[in-house]
């Protein structure tokens, strides 16, 4: 739970610095845009958290089940690197990611886009600070 709202958190003070600061940049506004979506794609993160922990309550009385549907794994790939980028930066450490041409697939992606994430955010947390660490 700690990913998403760290990243909020960064967003919007990065944001209130544009426009309350000395002058307005307007010009800060595309990438303003940016981090909305980010912090939308953040805020739903933590929605698909509560909604695991209603799954977990399922699973304890029997009645779990996945939501399968058609996936391209390149999206969730590039999601989790929107998330993740700029932490990476601010560690010095560089994401890569080249997962070439996979075809769609089907599967559940929220479960999908959790394990990546658990992934990637174990990467960045245990890659140490030297210079141009890489993912």
């Amino acid at each position: 739970m700690r990913t998403p709202i760290l990243s909020i958190i960064f967003f919007v003070k990065q944001m209130i610095e544009w426009l309350t600061g000395p002058r307005l940049d307007r010009t800060k506004a595309p990438q303003s845009l940016k981090y909305c979506t980010i912090m939308l794609s953040q805020l739903e993160f933590l929605q698909s958290f509560v909604n695991d922990l209603l799954d977990l309550a399922q699973l304890k009385n029997g009645v779990f089940s996945l939501n399968l549907e058609r996936l391209r794994v390149q999206d969730v790939i590039e999601f989790v690197h929107t998330i993740f980028q700029p932490h990476a930066r601010s560690k010095n450490i560089q994401i890569d990611f080249d997962v070439g041409e996979i075809p769609a697939l089907l599967g559940d992606v929220r479960r999908l886009k959790q394990v990546i994430i658990n992934l990637v955010k174990n990467a960045i947390k245990f890659t140490t600070d030297e210079p141009e660490g890489r993912i």
